[in-house]
Parts: C-alpha cells; structure tokens; sequence
C-alpha cells in the first residue's frame, strides 16, 4: 500500500473591487526561514480530479473478507462491519492521471527547491505536505525576495501540474486559488500532523473537505 501526507490553504491579493481575500500567513513571519511546514492545496471548487479512496485487501482481515458486507467495495464508509482499527490500515489513496503528474512534479519541486517533504497525501481534491526547510538552504534565500520559499515552492508546484495537464486538456481548471499553511512548532505537533497525513484516506467521508464529486 502506498501513502503520502500535508495541510492547510493561503489566500492573498486583490482585484479589482473584489471583497478582500482573508490572508491566511502568519503577519510578520518569514516563510523562508528553517523550519517545518504543513501546506494544503485543493482542487478546482474541490472536484475528485486526482484520485479514489480504495480498500486494498491485503490489510482486511481474513474474517471480513469471507463474508465481507456487499457495499463495501469502493464505499469504505458505509460499512459498519468496517471498524476503524483496520480501515486506516486498509484505506488507500488510488491515483489517478492527474494525480500521477502531481506526484512527480512535488518530486521535482522538492529538488528544485532544495528543501525536504517528510510526508505527502494525495487525496480525490486536495495535497498534504510536511515540507522542511534546513538552515543552509534558509540562508541562501535572500530576504529581500518579494515570494517566500514556501510561496514560490507552492507556486512551482501548481503551475507545473497544469502545464502538464493542459497539454491535453487546455480548458480545465485544477487549483483553487491560493494555499492552507501551518508552521508545526514541535517535534509533538509534527507527530500529530504526520498521523493525521498518513490516517486521511481512512477518514476521507469525515475529512473537511470531502465532496462526492468524482467527475473530471
């Protein structure tokens, strides 16, 4: 079974005489600085694009699948037979096309960045990521850059999965604006993230931002 992990979303900028986006950065704080981060992107008005929560059999256990309820293929949710304690074992995120290109392009963007991410999910409408940033690539980030290393990490990252994309699908929109973000404090909190990463396909129907939707 594969798994990957990630946080929350970012809004900045005005157009126009549009209502005031609500700037989710901390004010004052520096995004290039070491440290850890967790960042969450979402789809397009949260569409499933980029893949399907699945069970993969191999962590059910034997009793289930002997006499395993008739819904439970494809609906992990709906099955009280399916208790927590091995559905989060058994839950698996099932990429699909598009989120094929989004795990090599936050591959590519780690390199191209120079920063570490610890644990990714890519969930049917949204990303996950720990991304840490060390202290000697903290220091070559200039401080008078207008973007910080997480913004223009983010920004490589979105920009990259729709390039790819609208080479054979130009018309379809995939981000929604902006990004989630939350500066993890401590070894504790960053232990809580990551289960939280590695437990979302197992709770995707509780998950803040599930949505039915499964069309492309």
């Amino acid at each position: 079974m594969t798994i990957w992990v990630h946080n929350f979303l970012k809004y900045s900028g005005d157009i126009m005489t549009l209502p005031k986006r609500k700037n989710n950065r901390l004010k004052g704080y520096d995004y290039s600085s070491a440290g850890a981060y967790f960042l969450t992107v979402c789809t397009f008005n949260r569409k499933c694009l980029l893949s399907d929560i699945i069970l993969n059999t191999d962590f059910l256990p034997a009793e289930f699948l002997k006499n395993p309820p008739s819904d439970y293929v494809g609906a992990i949710h709906e099955s009280p037979e399916c208790k927590p304690e091995f559905i989060y074992e058994a839950a698996e995120s099932k990429l699909k096309s598009y989120g094929i290109i989004a795990e090599k392009v936050i591959e590519d963007a780690g390199k191209k960045y120079d920063v570490e991410i610890s644990d990714y999910v890519i969930m049917p409408n949204h990303i996950h990521l720990v991304v840490f940033i060390d202290e000697k690539r903290a220091i070559r980030e200039s401080p008078l850059q207008k973007r910080s290393l997480i913004s223009k990490f983010v920004g490589y990252m979105k920009s990259s999965v729709s390039k790819r994309i609208h080479e054979f699908s130009p018309e379809k929109e995939i981000w929604q604006r902006g990004y989630h973000d939350h500066i993890i404090r401590n070894d504790e909190e960053y232990l809580k993230i990551a289960e939280y990463i590695h437990t979302n396909p197992g709770k995707w129907k509780e998950d803040r931002y599930f949505t039915h939707s499964p069309q492309l």
